[in-house]
């Protein structure tokens, strides 16, 4: 089996060497299984202006001479355009083994735990012959904090109400065969790719004629974690939480496309096409939409969203959930009422 896993990094020369130091203490690095041909590590610096290059290979120089059984490879490659959208198509369709059976994307500030964390993806893969995709479980840093403050407990008490029952991509973890993979091409200019994956995958690339989910076609491996820094105060909250909310609307312009495709084309295929011709289409198509809106342009149901979903959870749960849901609902107002402006004045990147 082959392996190659794919970094994406901007500016982050304070952390990056940590995790690559992480990722070469995994085991499928120090010490691969026996079905395990090679691994290779790409770290994909994309418009940076600090010492992200710089920091990431000499991390590699000091660390790879320790790694003597000859399977592992790892390299930087830098490119020159900013965007996680752009280095993953980079990653993906050149600069990772295109032989390779199965591709991990990582996030450049993050650590993974425990040491098998990496080997525990490719098993549950594995044994899940209906899957496309393993994710790992996203773990905020302040849960491994022995005093947690009571703004550290609100933070992990909205994560644990926030997990689904089908898995989601979090970009800073998840691996996806090759075969797969590689029949993706990121729209240029994205904000939320591993959303845009996951539909993908569930979708069968927007050909299941009923529109209904595969969710079976991504699995979790639960004992895997990627430990990611929380967002330790409101406004960082609110301008992350505004983000993803503005990811949400571009995505959902996407898949509207993407769903009313000519019979037998390609949604990978004709993304990448629409890239070659046109760098700007995703904006093009996301201003055509919204103008077509009027002053509303996010998705139906977000501002109850939370409310609905408590009919979905267990009695206990649900009861948990509601005192969050009520303490969370002006911030959230606040924020899809921000998102809104933003998708309406054309603000998709900040």
């Amino acid at each position: 089996m082959k392996i190659s896993l794919g970094m994406p990094a901007y500016n982050e020369s304070q952390r990056i060497a940590d995790t690559i130091r992480c990722v070469l203490a995994q085991s499928l690095f120090r010490d691969p299984p026996a079905n395990i041909e090679c691994v290779e590590l790409v770290i994909v610096p994309n418009g940076c202006t600090d010492a992200t290059a710089e920091v990431a290979q000499n991390t590699l120089d000091e660390a790879l001479p320790a790694l003597t059984h000859g399977k592992v490879s790892a390299r930087v490659e830098v490119i020159a355009q900013a965007g996680k959208s752009n280095a993953w198509n980079h990653f993906v369709h050149s600069f990772s083994r295109q032989d390779a059976d199965v591709v991990f994307l990582l996030d450049s500030d993050v650590l993974f735990t425990p040491d098998r964390c990496f080997e525990m993806l490719l098993e549950k893969l594995g044994e899940s012959p209906q899957a496309h995709a393993v994710v790992g479980r996203p773990m905020k840093d302040i849960a491994l904090k022995k005093r947690k403050s009571l703004f550290d407990r609100i933070s992990l008490l909205g994560s644990a109400a926030n997990d689904q029952d089908h898995p989601a991509i979090a970009g800073s973890l998840y691996a996806v065969r090759g075969e797969i993979i590689r029949r993706i091409w990121m729209p240029r200019g994205l904000l939320v790719e591993d959303g845009f994956v996951r539909a993908m995958l569930i979708t069968n690339f927007f050909t299941n004629s009923n529109y209904s989910a595969q969710y079976d076609r991504i699995v979790r491996a639960d004992g895997a974690h990627q430990v990611f820094e929380a967002v330790r105060n409101p406004l960082g909250i609110f301008k992350h939480s505004r983000r993803l909310l503005v990811g949400v609307r571009i995505n959902a312009c996407i898949y509207d496309k993407l769903w009313h495709l000519p019979k037998g084309e390609d949604a990978g295929s004709w993304c990448q096409r629409r890239n070659e011709e046109n760098p700007d289409w995703l904006r093009d198509l996301v201003r055509e939409k919204i103008k077509s809106l009027g002053f509303w342009v996010m998705p139906d149901g977000l501002v109850f969203r939370r409310f609905r979903e408590l009919r979905e959870k267990p009695l206990a749960r649900a009861i948990r959930s509601f005192f969050l849901a009520i303490f969370a609902f002006p911030f959230e107002t606040a924020v899809l009422w921000s998102a809104n402006r933003a998708v309406r004045r054309g603000e998709f990147r900040w």
